[in-house]
């Protein structure tokens, strides 16, 4: 089930995760040649800077969670959406203390356990609620079957 989903999700944001990795390709070799062609120490951690951000948005088109839905780096519209930037940053900030504690590989591994415990949370949630529903319609055919006596001595009483 979770494959299947992993599967769709990434032929659906093929294209989107191609491009925001294209531009961030490009942005990645416009400022390192700018820091090679830099002379000043102040310009070097400025670029230094924006370089590691880059490559923090590199890595989070690599290691995006592949059962959700991609939020693009680059949005064409809709971007500006506080719930959207929120998430974008969350995921960001993983990825970056994953960059730190150079443990980048297991992040992959790390979603989908967090997605096989969402799947069996929802299935304990979903067998609850049927055994809440079966407890209910059992109550229900006893109030039932209390109306049908009632009514057939009702029937035959009067």
């Amino acid at each position: 089930m979770a494959e299947n989903k992993e599967k769709n999700m990434t032929s659906k944001y093929r294209m989107v995760k191609h491009f925001d990795r294209k531009k961030v390709e490009r942005a990645i070799k416009k400022v390192q040649k700018q820091l090679n062609e830099t002379r000043t120490f102040r310009e070097k951690t400025e670029l230094e800077k924006k370089l590691y951000e880059l490559q923090i948005d590199f890595n989070y088109i690599l290691y995006y969670p592949k059962n959700l839905k991609y939020l693009a780096l680059h949005p064409t519209s809709g971007g500006d959406d506080e719930k959207m930037i929120s998430k974008r940053n969350e995921i960001r900030q993983i990825i970056k203390g994953a960059m730190q504690s150079n443990d980048l590989e297991s992040l992959n591994k790390r979603f989908k356990e967090e997605i096989k415990l969402q799947i069996v949370e929802k299935m304990m949630n979903n067998e609850s609620l049927k055994k809440k529903e079966n407890k209910c319609q059992e109550r229900d055919k006893g109030k039932i079957i209390k109306l049908r006596i009632f009514f057939f001595y009702v029937k035959f009483v009067i």
